[in-house]
C-alpha cells in the first residue's frame, strides 16, 4: 500500500511539474514575443528619427535657397531702381 501511495504522490508531482513547465514555456514564449515586438518598435523609432533628420536638412537647405534667393532678389530691385533714376 504505502508503494502506490508514494507512486501516486509520485505522478501526482510529475503531472504538476510538467503542467508548471508548460506554463514556463508558454510564459517565455510570450516574453520573447514581446520583445521581438519592442524590437520592432526600436527600429521603427530609428527609422522615424533618420526621416525626421532628414527633413530637417531638407528644410534647412530650403531655408538657405530661400534666403539665396531673397538676397539676389534685392540686388536686382536695386539695380532696377537705380536705372530709374
Amino acid at each position: 500500500m504505502t508503494a502506490q501511495k508514494a507512486e501516486s504522490t509520485f505522478l501526482e508531482a510529475r503531472a504538476r511539474a510538467e503542467e508548471e513547465h508548460a506554463r514556463w514555456e508558454g510564459k517565455r514564449a510570450e516574453v520573447k514575443a514581446q520583445e521581438e515586438r519592442l524590437e520592432a518598435e526600436r527600429e521603427t523609432v530609428r527609422e522615424m528619427e533618420d526621416r525626421m533628420a532628414e527633413c530637417a536638412r531638407e528644410v534647412e537647405n530650403l531655408r538657405i535657397l530661400k534666403a539665396t534667393d531673397e538676397r539676389e532678389r534685392e540686388v536686382k530691385m536695386a539695380e532696377m531702381l537705380r536705372k530709374k533714376t
